[in-house]
């Protein structure tokens, strides 16, 4: 089963930030290391709870995983609701 990956709001201006902290010391290594970047994130819409907790799980009683490339990228994983009309409903 694919999963559906959505960035929160604060991970994608992160994740800029960092992009254009690399684009200025490495003018020609920014735009293949956002792309990796971006490749590795959607990697989780297939087993997404491949990756281990994050230390930080315990403390906050959820289930965060830790995605590491380059950075620590936390993340959940929530199952979407299914009807029987549609079998792919999106996460809210």
């Amino acid at each position: 089963m694919a999963y559906q990956v959505v960035l929160a709001e604060t991970a994608k201006a992160d994740a800029n930030e960092i992009y254009d902290w690399v684009l200025e010391r490495a003018p020609n290594r920014g735009p293949a290391w956002f792309e990796e970047l971006v490749d590795c994130l959607y990697s989780l819409e297939q087993l997404p709870n491949r990756c281990a907790l994050a230390r930080e799980a315990a403390e906050a009683r959820r289930e965060i995983r830790c995605l590491k490339y380059k950075y620590r990228n936390l993340y959940e994983v929530r199952e979407a609701a299914r009807s029987d009309d549609d079998r792919t409903a999106p996460l809210d």
